[in-house]
């Protein structure tokens, strides 16, 4: 027979439900590991994506595209649209580029397409951003 004291204390740590309750160990490893790998490739395909059009904008059409730095590069959850954080240097007409960048939304992906070996090439959304002062 258990002490009383034992018995109770069994009974606070029952009565505290954890998300993981029910779940074996070896599958919750899994899950952990699944995660881990689904974020080390977000960042694997951002990196990419962040070297390609760093080197694709100096070559660009336009020269204000040109001048653009890529700052950071944001993906969503299923990877299928990627946010461009795009910045102008000091004294960049916003307006211009804003439109600029909408029409050049397609030459952008067929330049990430090229660069990295997926299916399907994801969306691109590129957004304006302040210039970061590290780069003044």
């Amino acid at each position: 027979m258990l002490h009383p004291k034992t018995l109770e204390q069994m009974r606070l740590l029952v009565a505290e439900l954890d998300p993981d309750d029910g779940v074996p160990a070896r599958q919750r490893r899994r899950m952990e590991r699944r995660q881990d790998s689904h974020t080390a490739r977000q960042r694997r395909l951002c990196g990419q994506v962040a070297r390609a059009l760093t080197l694709a904008l100096p070559t660009a059409y336009d020269t204000r595209l040109s001048s653009l730095v890529v700052v950071e590069v944001v993906p969503d959850p299923d990877l299928r649209r990627l946010e461009l954080r795009l910045a102008a240097p000091p004294g960049a007409h916003q307006e211009g580029l804003v439109a600029i960048l909408g029409a050049a939304r397609p030459w952008l992906r067929e330049e990430v397409a090229r660069a990295i070996h997926r299916k399907r090439a994801p969306e691109l959304r590129p957004v304006l951003v302040p210039y970061p002062e590290v780069l003044l």
